[in-house]
């Protein structure tokens, strides 16, 4: 399968376009594997050096496509965070996902941003066919081994189509936790409640540690830490 590419000459009259008709300050480069074409980063990053408006940008890929010089390169053109989905908590789930990485590599990709000096959000998905509560224990443990910006919990969602959909369709052992177009979970040994209390339990338990509070203020995002507070409550709440 081949990747779809937008040149760097589109992608720049497209910013020269949002900067100077709207004032954008900031973007998200929508794309799940941004790096996975590293010389088209690099070209994007040098052209946005060379304007006179600065760009504060975001984006997605994986862990193990970045490199020291690259994200240097992408610090200094404007990148503030970058997600990762890393999704799971063990090897052994890992390999389950077919990712084709395993812990390791992402520790390693995670020290290489963190010493870049760029913010991270870590994806973290429960409830994979078979799931299990110590599943959220060794997810929990990981996320706060990776320490990233943020970490973000979700319940696996099987879409029709995808693998895990048609693995849930033809295993006895698991089923869809409605009977919807879209449902919202796989049930097996633990249901959706059950799902949905330790994803909340987890964003409870990661954003409410005194370290990662002290974090935070010690960079002066009193601000920033306050709204995300008041989002978090409201989250937590309902």
């Amino acid at each position: 399968v081949g990747v779809r590419r937008k040149s760097v000459p589109k992608l720049a009259a497209e910013i020269e376009h949002a900067v100077k008709n709207f004032g954008v300050k900031t973007a998200y480069f929508i794309d799940l594997e941004l790096t996975v074409l590293k010389k088209q980063v690099v070209e994007l990053c040098e052209w946005l050096l060379q304007q006179p408006f600065r760009l504060d940008w975001c984006c997605q890929t994986r862990v193990d496509l970045v490199d020291p010089d690259l994200l240097a390169l992408m610090k200094r053109a404007g990148c503030r965070l970058i997600h990762f989905g890393v999704e799971a908590g063990s090897d052994e789930v890992l390999a389950w996902t077919n990712k084709k990485i395993n812990m390791a590599q992402i520790e390693e990709g995670m020290r290489m941003v963190q010493a870049a000096g760029i913010e991270s959000a870590c994806f973290f998905i429960l409830g994979f066919p078979g799931a299990q509560k110590t599943d959220m224990d060794d997810i929990y443990r990981f996320a706060r081994q990776l320490n990233p910006t943020y970490a973000l919990f979700h319940v696996a969602a099987p879409y029709p189509g995808t693998a895990l959909y048609e693995q849930v369709k033809n295993d006895p052992n698991v089923r869809f936790s409605d009977g919807s177009l879209f449902p919202e979970a796989v049930e097996g040994p633990l249901d959706v409640k059950e799902l949905k209390r330790l994803t909340r339990s987890a964003y409870l338990r990661y954003y409410t540690r005194p370290s990662y509070l002290l974090a935070r203020l010690a960079k002066g995002e009193v601000r920033a830490l306050w709204n995300q507070a008041s989002l978090f409550w409201q989250f937590v709440r309902t």
